[in-house]
C-alpha cells in the first residue's frame, strides 16, 4: 500500500507543478489526556497513511480538508491517503491509549 501512496504523492506533486520535493516519514503522537495535537505545515503538504489504534475516534481539520476515523479507516484498515497542508488540528479526545499518526511529509523545492 504505501508503494501506491508514493506513487499517488509523486503524481499529486507533479500535477500541482512541483518537479523537485522530498517527502519522509513523520508520525505524530497524541498521547492519553492530551486530546489535540497541532502541524504548522505552510508550504508543505501531508499525507496520512496510518494510524496504530483504527478503532479509536479522530478527527484531522487543516486548511484544506477535514476527516473523521469513519472516512479514513474501512472494515479496520486504513483506506485510503488523504492531503492536508496549512494549519493542521488532529483531535483526539476519546483515546484509551497513545495515538500514532503517520503522515508523509512533503516539502516542495
Amino acid at each position: 500500500m504505501e508503494g501506491i501512496i508514493k506513487l499517488f504523492i509523486e503524481n499529486r506533486m507533479k500535477e500541482m507543478g512541483f518537479e523537485r520535493f522530498h517527502f519522509k516519514v513523520s508520525p505524530i503522537t497524541i498521547k492519553v489526556g492530551e486530546s489535540v495535537s497541532w502541524v504548522n505545515a505552510h508550504n508543505e503538504f501531508w499525507y496520512l497513511f496510518d494510524v496504530n489504534q483504527t478503532e479509536d475516534s479522530f478527527t484531522i481539520t487543516a486548511n484544506n480538508n477535514i476527516i473523521t476515523q469513519d472516512e479514513f479507516v474501512v472494515d479496520g484498515v486504513p483506506f485510503i491517503t488523504y492531503e492536508f497542508t496549512g494549519d493542521i488540528k488532529i483531535e483526539n479526545a476519546e483515546a484509551q491509549s497513545d495515538q500514532t499518526f503517520l503522515f508523509y511529509r512533503v516539502i516542495p523545492q
